[in-house]
């Protein structure tokens, strides 16, 4: 074993680093707390969460999407049930949780257009 490691060390030496890295630290990484977990998630989350916002406004732009009306208020109330869902969540006690079907548009027959 020694050997492996000297000619580790020469090869190091060779390519200009002092000691090869280790490839397998000797140290546990650090536990974070609730609170630390909770600040990289929601974080992390929340930039998610308004940055599909801001995708999902993209598609309002009737230049490049058509939609009825609504389509839209389907939309807006399937995001505004979710964001009472999550004010709930962190502002009143803990409720069993409930698993939500997947958003789909409700298709309603067109109205023929008047010409």
């Amino acid at each position: 074993m020694d050997e492996l490691a000297d000619r580790r060390r020469r090869i190091a030496a060779r390519v200009g680093n002092a000691e090869p890295e280790d490839p397998m630290p000797k140290t546990k990484p650090a536990i974070k707390t609730k609170r630390q977990r909770f600040l990289d998630h929601a974080e992390r989350r929340t930039e998610a969460a308004l940055g599909a916002l801001r995708r999902l406004r993209n598609c309002a732009n009737r230049a490049g999407y058509e939609y009825r009306d609504d389509e839209a208020v389907q939309i807006c109330n399937a995001i505004a049930a979710a964001f009472d869902a999550l004010r709930t969540a962190f502002l009143e006690p803990p409720q069993p949780k409930t698993r939500r079907a997947p958003f789909r548009l409700r298709l309603e027959p067109e109205e023929p257009d008047p010409e």
